[in-house]
């Protein structure tokens, strides 16, 4: 069983257990309802914790690994960039510099499919959580919902500029090269700026569970 689904049943089927526990012992009684309901937001937020956490390790542990293939690429391909642009490499050089560029658009490819998979797990998660204890989150749900939001923006964010960044990749030869250079800047620049804010949010996602 995926990890988030795994955390995501022992949030709910603990909740139900205290549920069941507390109505038993303290039914009835305006008192005892105001006991039940701290007791199940104390409930609540322990096992929120417990979920998130799970959800920041899985995710930090992907996205970890395709930030330093990312980055290692990435910097590769503008390495290659400049050489193939430099005036004074030799034609022979120049043509085998852009196949090897050309070539990157597959892994590049695979790490935005990547970052899509951590958008597309991180809404299923946030949906999910959000469906089954909306009345338990009541007082935590807006930071959490928030947060989660923001990563999958982020990700998303990431997985296009690497999708961009393949296909220009994928067309540039010695005609068209001084015309991309500037676009495959921006998209470089654009993805270092992504993957600060999206270690930045990682942390903030596991910051909520202490």
């Amino acid at each position: 069983m995926n990890p988030q689904l795994k955390a995501f049943s022992r949030l709910v089927g603990g909740c139900l257990a205290v549920l069941l526990v507390f109505t038993l012992v303290f039914g009835g009684g305006e008192a005892r309802a105001l006991t039940l309901d701290e007791d199940l937001t104390s409930a609540g937020k322990s096992y929120l914790s417990s979920v998130l956490k799970d959800y920041a390790k899985e995710a930090q542990d992907t996205y970890g690994s395709s930030l330093k293939q990312a980055q290692k690429l990435v910097n590769g391909l503008a390495e290659d960039l400049e050489e193939a642009a430099d005036p004074d490499t030799k034609i022979g050089d120049r043509a085998a510099i852009l196949t090897s560029i050309n070539t990157s658009k597959a892994a590049l490819t695979d790490l935005a499919a990547s970052f899509s998979g951590l958008a597309t797990e991180t809404a299923t998660f946030d949906s999910q959580l959000q469906a089954s204890v909306e009345d338990l989150l009541k007082l935590v749900k807006g930071d959490v919902r928030t947060q989660l939001t923001q990563n999958e923006d982020n990700f998303k964010k990431i997985a296009d500029t690497l999708t961009a960044l393949a296909n220009d990749a994928g067309k540039i030869d010695d005609a068209n090269l001084s015309n991309l250079l500037g676009s495959v800047g921006d998209h470089i620049t654009a993805l270092n700026t992504a993957f600060d804010v999206g270690g930045k949010a990682l942390k903030a996602s596991a910051s909520l569970t202490k």
